[in-house]
């Protein structure tokens, strides 16, 4: 069995001015959970 070695990542390089803009959208949300409205007492 081998194991990896984690290697540092600069997220600088990764996470660009132009990446977070272009995913910088709404979107929809993900639960497990109903939303607010379909609980009933």
């Amino acid at each position: 069995m081998s194991t990896a070695t984690l290697q540092p990542v600069d997220v600088r390089a990764i996470l660009t001015e132009e990446l977070l803009r272009k995913f910088d959208t709404p979107g929809p949300r993900y639960t497990s959970y109903p939303t607010a409205d379909r609980f009933a007492e």
